[in-house]
């Protein structure tokens, strides 16, 4: 177990979801938005916001797949809307600016929030498995 541990801390960000998903079978359904959001991260911090040729796809884009909450009134009873949620995706290309609107940085945190949940909920099914045998 220390050295599994030891392996994961020395990882990358990237080489951590692979480990936990080979070691603990703990799948992280949204590791592409963690890694663009890094991406982004690190163009605020080291390039003044702009994209670089590192952070681009196959595609030379950076995409930045987010979660948003759409809301569906009820066919019987408007006043009963439900929620349901959507990707929203938000692409950059080499030399733009970084850029995130108010309502974008919402969903940021609804993506984030979902993204917790969805690990937090893989991980819990590995301990119960675990238990289990």
């Amino acid at each position: 177990a220390q050295e599994l541990h030891q392996n994961f801390v020395r990882a990358k960000l990237h080489e951590r979801f692979d480990l936990l998903e080979s070691d603990f079978g703990i799948t992280c359904e949204l590791e592409d938005t963690i890694l663009s959001l890094g991406f982004c991260l690190q163009a605020f911090m080291q390039d003044g916001g702009v994209v670089k040729a590192a952070y681009l796809d196959d595609a030379r884009e950076l995409v930045v797949e987010l979660k948003a909450l759409e809301l569906q009134a009820s066919e019987n009873d408007a006043s009963k809307a439900r929620g349901k949620i959507v990707d929203y995706r938000k692409v950059f290309h080499e030399g733009e600016t970084v850029f995130f609107a108010d309502h974008e940085l919402q969903l940021i945190l609804v993506t984030i929030a979902a993204f917790g949940d969805r690990l937090f909920a893989s991980a819990a099914n590995f301990i119960q498995t675990t238990r289990e045998n």
